[in-house]
């Protein structure tokens, strides 16, 4: 056979192997003011149109595929995105690019330092199902926020009257899943969880369907979280926050600055909730309710006066913020080993959070609108928004991470919050939250 006929022949192979070749294009824009985007130097991609307003505190996702064309075999299939603010002012330029090996991105340029740009590619071993992830994210940037008004950091005491009159369980506070998990250790594991995985302990699969956020936990709370779920270890004497892999460093240090959040922002209530504990022993436990005592003993709301039916502004009356959620059968210890500080703890049935458990978005949706219809209204209640990989989701898909699943779906997680805000919402979390994101659509939802 004639090498021109050879080579024609291997380019219409892979032309077809490739065909249809894509990604999903997601934007989320967690500023207080919509912005705008429009395409640029569009090449060998189909015509999608982008030049769209892409509203506060939203998610929005599109499906870009290389054009099965005889004159872009050669070349990859590529554009710019040009971000706008309200004013129409350029912000920031991205470019991304997609071949038949890989899809690439990166920030160009920016032009506003507003702003805080992150764009990334993320791709798939299955080049041709069209599963590869372009992002763009857009948050404000911290150190231009107006220190004057400090909307992420008061957001509960801005909204004023919007909430001073609702229950505890009535209002919508923006939470994260696996809330300290940002700096896990990749090699070493909890001994005493027994969901800690043999996957857990592989250096490459461990630690990217484990860490479930990159903020750190006084980031989350300057930029609006206040519902954190907890899950601590206990192991050579100290305490660790864990998924399966342990902290770097321990929940106490994770924790420290929080009592200076706690007195400087009275009107912001905060939630940890301890709802996994291993390894705790009585001595284990006396040692943590010793800590909690010393540091936030001042600022624990009482189980005993206040529970998930107190108005929030009488709780802002009480001059207490937080509020510390334990399961009972520590809490139960707990009342043997230090009766005072054990009659501030919450008992884990103050708290109804129900684990959908499942690697499909539409069900995992679906489940949480079941559970939100059927909620108890006398309980705290969390809507949990993530996905769960398991072993069978892991090895049929190596390529992929929490982060991958949490950004893929951010469209469909937004639209769900914004659809039941008005049928019982209460907590809401998330798997990597940037924390604006949330707070703007519990501030959204509260108004």
């Amino acid at each position: 056979m004639k090498k021109p006929i050879l080579l024609a022949m291997m380019l219409f192979i892979a032309n077809i192997a490739f065909a249809g070749r894509g990604a999903y294009l997601i934007i989320e824009n967690n500023t207080p003011n919509a912005l705008h985007i429009e395409k640029n130097d569009w090449q060998c991609l189909t015509d999608t149109t982008l030049s769209h307003t892409i509203p506060s505190a939203s998610a929005t996702k599109y499906y870009l595929e290389a054009i099965n064309d005889i004159s872009c075999w050669y070349r990859a299939s590529q554009g710019r995105l040009k971000i706008f603010d309200k004013n129409h002012q350029e912000i920031a330029i991205t470019k991304f690019s997609l071949s038949n090996t890989t899809t690439k991105h990166i920030l160009e340029s920016t032009t506003s330092d507003d702003y805080k740009i992150k764009a990334a590619a993320y791709n798939t071993i299955d080049r041709a199902s069209g599963q590869d992830l372009i992002f763009v994210q857009i948050n404000p940037n911290a150190n231009k926020l107006d220190p004057n008004s400090n909307d992420y950091q008061n957001w509960m005491r801005n909204l004023g009257e919007k909430i001073a009159y609702k229950k505890l369980s009535q209002v919508v506070l923006p939470g994260t899943h696996d809330s300290f998990t940002f700096d896990l250790n990749g090699a070493v594991t909890c001994q005493a969880d027994p969901d800690a995985s043999a996957a857990a302990k592989i250096p490459y699969f461990g630690k990217k369907f484990a860490q479930a956020q990159d903020q750190n936990f006084i980031t989350q709370l300057n930029r609006g979280i206040r519902y954190f779920d907890v899950r601590l270890c206990h192991q050579h004497g100290k305490d660790y926050t864990t998924h399966s892999l342990i902290s770097n460093n321990t929940f106490q240090k994770e924790l420290s600055g929080l009592a200076n959040f706690l007195n400087q922002h009275p009107k912001e209530i905060v939630i940890l909730d301890f709802n996994h504990m291993y390894g705790y022993d009585k001595a284990a436990l006396s040692k943590l309710l010793n800590y909690i005592e010393s540091y936030y003993s001042q600022y624990l709301l009482s189980y005993q006066n206040y529970n998930p039916q107190s108005l929030i502004n009488n709780i802002w009356q009480s001059k207490r913020n937080l509020i510390i959620v334990m399961p009972d059968t520590q809490k139960d210890i707990a009342k043997k080993i230090n009766p005072a500080i054990s009659a501030y703890l919450w008992p884990e049935s103050t708290l109804s959070s129900p684990w959908p458990n499942t690697t499909n978005i539409d069900t995992d949706l679906a489940k949480n609108t079941e559970s939100l219809h059927n909620r108890d209204q006398n309980q705290l209640f969390v809507s949990q928004l993530q996905l769960t990989p398991n072993g069978n989701y892991i090895l049929h898909n190596p390529s992929y991470n929490l982060y991958f699943n949490a950004y893929r779906y951010a469209p469909e997680t937004h639209s769900w919050i914004n659809i039941n805000t008005r049928k019982g919402l209460n907590i809401f979390i998330t798997d990597f939250s940037s924390g604006y994101d949330s707070t703007l659509l519990a501030i959204k939802a509260n108004q």
